[in-house]
């Protein structure tokens, strides 16, 4: 007679909310970098930008966020940081509000590696937290917290194509 056992049913996660939660914050995050594609077109048409100026912003933005983001990482493994979201979606916005704002190419150059900054200032301690309340289901957790990066990117265009026909 063979016997089988079935694995240990894994308790619920009580820190549901929290996940949902930080994924919205990373949506709110990464929509920052998607848009910066969008508002290309609007800054060849109405700034006079060439095409060359309006990629130099995307080179700008993702290597400012690329190399900076170890550095918030290992502030945040010497003592955990999560005030560092809230302001990387502040800084992500606020870079991407000056793009729009701010006339002076050189201006706009700086707003779009501040953006990029703010994005890089969020996701070391959103992974961390997204991995603490995941609790026992971590992969669970961190594929939620990773759904709103893709939404992020996914919108990002949308929303600032939306913003800028509008405004």
């Amino acid at each position: 007679m063979t016997t089988t056992t079935k694995a240990p049913k894994k308790a619920p996660n009580p820190n549901k909310k929290y996940n949902y939660s930080l994924m919205i914050a990373h949506l709110c995050d990464d929509l920052n970098q998607g848009g910066l594609v969008a508002v290309m077109p609007f800054l060849v048409l109405h700034n006079g930008y060439s095409y060359a100026e309006v990629t130099a912003l995307v080179l700008a933005s993702n290597p400012a966020s690329a190399v900076i983001q170890p550095l918030f990482g290992w502030l945040g493994d010497r003592t955990p940081r999560p005030w560092l979201m809230a302001a990387g979606i502040f800084l992500a916005g606020l870079g991407m509000a000056g793009i729009g704002l701010l006339q002076s190419y050189a201006l706009i150059m700086v707003s779009a590696m501040v953006s990029g900054i703010g994005v890089a200032m969020f996701h070391p301690e959103g992974g961390r937290l997204a991995n603490l309340t995941a609790g026992e289901q971590k992969g669970t957790g961190m594929s939620v917290f990773a759904v709103g990066g893709k939404l992020g990117f996914t919108f990002g265009p949308l929303v600032a194509a939306a913003s800028l026909s509008l405004w």
